[in-house]
């Protein structure tokens, strides 16, 4: 990962234009976090707005994956946690969803 102040620039810039789409267009905000995740993979803040991008367009399965990568990458993530066990629940998974809230709560 190229980490001059010029890249990290691009990429602040990149995701606060992507979280900034969020409220509006969530799509275009999870095709905005795509791209950063191709050019920065396991960017956990790049991640953790993939989920909730796809959650908005109801892609609960995307949501979820990009919530488990989260957390892998940032263990400390007490809200991706939070919603990593809402999806879960939501998906039929109570076993998965309750351990992801006591996550949620050590975190």
């Amino acid at each position: 990962m190229n980490t001059t102040p010029e890249a990290t620039g691009t990429l602040e810039v990149a995701m606060g234009h992507a979280a900034r789409l969020l409220a509006t267009q969530p799509a275009l905000a999870a095709e905005q976090a795509r791209e950063i995740l191709k050019v920065v993979p396991n960017h956990a803040p790049a991640e953790f707005l993939l989920a909730r991008a796809s959650a908005r367009i109801g892609r609960g399965d995307e949501a979820i994956a990009a919530l488990r990568r989260t957390v892998a990458l940032q263990p400390d993530h007490p809200e991706a946690w939070r919603l990593l066990g809402d999806h879960l629940r939501a998906s039929g998974d109570a076993a998965g969803a309750d351990a992801a809230y006591l996550r949620h709560v050590k975190a």
